[in-house]
């Protein structure tokens, strides 16, 4: 079928780096915004009932700050430019991403590299960022819609890493520390 001239115009290109990394690029002649993606293929379905919600811990962890940057200096360095930088975890995936000024994808593109490669884990850091995912579970639990889904996710798959919440439980989500982000990392 007929795509439009919109896609026409739009060819991915793809790249695999030496390390193994595969790049997709598609360049979008009619805007001036440009998104960049970064796509682990880890998610909770790789977990176990002992490790369950670590990759959901590594999405927020990364953000607390890298050798050269804090979390503030973080989020600063994209959204001061008219940007702006998010995550999420899935059961197959964990996604850092931001939506930046076309001009500024190299530096997006040197934020998000340097979060995924040169976190710090400061142990203060993560016991506070804990405390955030507890709450976040404490909200699932309290919402039927949410909760009937983790059920039904546990009714059909089991304690298998596709039953798991994404999130992790409350009792497994206590127990990670800076030795599991490390080991995951």
């Amino acid at each position: 079928p007929n795509r439009g001239k919109f896609f026409e115009d739009n060819m991915i290109q793809r790249a695999v780096l030496p390390n193994g990394v595969v790049v997709l690029t598609e360049e979008m002649k009619q805007t001036q915004i440009a998104a960049v993606n970064f796509w682990i293929g880890v998610g909770s379905s790789f977990e176990t009932p002992l490790t369950n919600g670590i990759s959901h811990f590594f999405e927020h962890a990364v953000f607390k700050g890298t050798e050269k940057k804090d979390g503030l200096k973080i989020v600063s360095s994209i959204e001061r430019k008219g940007g702006m930088i998010n995550a999420n975890t899935s059961r197959s995936s964990t996604r850092l991403y931001a939506r930046v000024p076309a001009a500024e994808v190299a530096n997006a593109i040197g934020v998000i590299g340097e979060m995924l490669t040169c976190p710090l884990f400061k142990a203060s850091e993560m016991k506070l960022e804990r405390e955030v995912i507890l709450e976040e579970i404490r909200g699932t639990l309290d919402s039927p819609e949410e909760l009937v889904e983790e059920l039904f996710n546990v009714a059909v798959w089991g304690k298998t890493g596709h039953g798991l919440p994404v999130t992790g439980t409350l009792t497994s989500v206590r127990r990670l520390g800076r030795a599991h982000l490390l080991e995951h990392h």
